[in-house]
């Protein structure tokens, strides 16, 4: 019973080499993707899905157009007299804008390697006010109810301190 899963585990390692391959090689070939790639934190799928999103650089007027295609610009309430700036809109290609967050995180959070772009992006945090991370107790972890579903841990503000997978919302 366990030789078919074997065979089939076997089949979908050989399956996943291979696509690795290919992605490295259009990485290797793509000089847009090869400069990327120079960046601390940025490998090849990150620089191919910056890639495969912003396909034509010049039909942007400038680079703010690229923040707005990506949604990287702050949502805003305009209501009367009220001008609400929120977070990050979310509108546009949600696996380069994951991609675009991840190797400057990387860079600022994990990375204990001095450069001069950690550098840059640390005296930033710093005049900004670098966000605190959530609390690590057990008791803010979140829960599954097979009965019920996902139960998420209520903070004192009344959000939640997990987001939840699409899947399991």
């Amino acid at each position: 019973m366990v030789e078919p899963l074997l065979a089939i585990l076997g089949v979908m390692l050989r399956e996943f080499a291979r696509l690795t391959k290919q992605v490295l090689d259009i990485v290797r070939n793509e000089e847009v993707c090869r400069r990327l790639k120079s960046e601390p934190g940025v490998g090849p799928i990150t620089a191919l899905a910056f890639r495969a999103t912003i396909d034509r650089p010049e039909r942007f007027g400038s680079s703010q157009a690229v923040g707005t295609h990506l949604g990287l610009t702050p949502a805003r309430y305009q209501s009367g007299e009220s001008d609400i700036q929120g977070k990050v809109s979310r509108c546009g290609d949600e696996l380069a804008r994951t991609a675009l967050y991840e190797p400057p995180h990387t860079l600022l959070v994990r990375s204990k390697k001095w450069s001069s772009l950690r550098a840059w992006g640390m005296n930033i945090a710093r005049r900004r006010g670098m966000a605190r991370p959530g609390s690590r107790s057990p008791a803010n972890w979140p829960s599954f109810c097979i009965a019920c579903g996902p139960t998420r841990p209520s903070s004192a503000w009344g959000r939640s301190l997990f987001t939840w997978p699409r899947e399991l919302r």
